[in-house]
């Protein structure tokens, strides 16, 4: 009494349904909204754009996840707003970063030139490292004097 033969499609509809459902677990990774403040100086670091070379900003955030045993994992760059020293950064597709462990790297100057932060802040020598916890929502404040990255 199976007109249409839907009978062996009954059987294997569990799994797909199981295998379709853990497909779309990739979201399981707890993420968290990060926004901050670029210090030098004492007050929030802004720049002019001007003079650079067209689609360069020439300034680049980026935070670098630290994995277990000391690997490096994904690259996240900041959305920074020269006018007034502020950033967030988020994975994407997703409305923050994964909770854990970050170099912070900071480079100022157009693609090709010298850093004019003499590279301190590069990836092989950022003393900045963030720790973003498992929380709501995390501001950070990274002074480039005091070369310290806090989340609060």
């Amino acid at each position: 009494n199976d007109p249409k033969g839907l009978l062996p499609m009954r059987r294997y509809l569990p799994g797909i349904l199981v295998f379709a459902i853990g497909c779309g677990s990739a979201s399981s990774v707890k993420t968290v909204p990060v926004s901050g403040t670029l210090l030098k100086d004492g007050k929030p670091f802004t720049y002019s754009a001007q003079n650079l070379p067209p689609g360069d900003s020439g300034f680049r955030l980026e935070f670098l996840k630290q994995e277990e045993g000391g690997k490096e994992g994904e690259l996240f760059a900041a959305d920074f707003k020269p006018a007034d020293g502020t950033f967030t950064v988020k994975a994407p597709d997703r409305n923050g970063l994964p909770v854990g462990k970050y170099k912070v790297i900071v480079e100022k100057g157009a693609r090709g030139l010298p850093d004019e932060f003499k590279n301190s802040f590069s990836k092989s020598k950022t003393p900045l490292i963030l720790a973003v916890p498992d929380a709501t929502g995390v501001k950070v404040e990274i002074d480039l004097d005091k070369k310290s990255a806090t989340a609060k």
